[in-house]
């Protein structure tokens, strides 16, 4: 599919970053405290009837829902005003990966760059981090381009429903199951969750190139939005096309 975008087209990357969490954690505690003590101490003097003998259950409730509003308003202003540093763009000569604390990485179409992608779905093992915030009936889909050493890997998470444009197709996408390099036991109940190392017969399998993939992208990888890893698909799909004539 061909694009009518201007470029170069940025992709910014891990838009939930750390620093927006703890911006979030803090914003729920001040507007918490902000909307009881505002209702609290407004609701006596405008309740009707005895509604002001229940100021306080009344005040906990109204403030925990303007809390939510208003913690959902101000996580998408800080998206839109405090990205990552981390992006993909996009033009016409590659992909080039952006991250303030690497040397930029381009892959170049010229190179026909070879892209493999898989997903999985988020259960059967231990989730931390961005993964344990998320449903367990959703899913994580992923690709690679890879031109020789050089790899760029990019990733989404999105319901299964939204992703079955990608899970749909096997041969495209293969699925891998999470829970097959995980240990499984008591004591993995009370350790904290940690990537394990992928065990030699899966790299050999089948699916090995899917397997190091994914290890790769534990530690390289770069979280899109789902409409965002979209543009990114449709893009590669069109320049590969076209670099393939």
């Amino acid at each position: 599919m061909e694009t009518s975008e201007a470029f170069p087209i940025e992709l910014r990357a891990d838009q939930e970053h750390s620093g927006i969490r703890t911006a979030v954690v803090i914003g729920l505690f001040v507007f918490l405290i902000l909307f009881y003590l505002t209702i609290s101490a407004v609701w006596p003097a405008f309740a009707p009837g005895n509604l002001a003998d229940y100021t306080f259950v009344i005040s906990c409730g109204s403030a925990i829902g303007l809390a939510l509003v208003s913690l959902w308003a101000l996580e998408r202003l800080l998206k839109r005003y405090w990205p990552s540093g981390r992006a993909i763009v996009l033009d016409d000569a590659g992909v080039q990966a952006t991250d303030p604390e690497l040397d930029d990485l381009q892959i170049l179409w010229v190179d026909k760059p070879f892209q493999i992608s898989w997903w999985f779905y988020l259960r059967g093992y231990p989730r931390g981090g961005r993964e344990r915030r998320l449903p367990k009936h959703w899913v994580c889909v992923a690709t690679q381009l890879q031109a020789g050493e050089n790899f760029i890997i990019v990733y989404t998470y999105a319901p299964p429903k939204e992703a079955v444009v990608w899970t749909h197709y096997e041969r495209e996408f293969r699925q891998l199951n999470p829970a097959e390099v995980y240990k499984h036991g008591l004591t993995s109940r009370f350790t904290a969750p940690s990537r394990p190392e992928i065990p030699s017969k899966l790299l050999l399998g089948k699916d090995g190139k899917h397997w190091q993939a994914e290890q790769r992208r534990w530690l390289y990888g770069y979280e899109l939005e789902r409409e965002d890893f979209k543009r990114f698909m449709d893009f590669a799909a069109s320049r590969q096309t076209y670099h393939s004539k």
